[in-house]
């Protein structure tokens, strides 16, 4: 999913997403949103 579409379905801002994504990945320690997703489906059992 891209972050247009993010932003588009929480009806939010394309840059608030970039932001929310960018100190994700600070706070998990990963360099990018592949590494982010793979934590978090891990996380949910998938």
């Amino acid at each position: 999913m891209s972050n247009r579409d993010i932003a588009e379905r929480l009806t939010v801002s394309v840059r608030t997403v970039e932001g929310h994504i960018y100190r994700a990945c600070i706070k998990l320690g990963v360099a990018d949103r592949d590494e982010l997703a793979k934590i978090i489906w891990n996380d949910l059992g998938q």
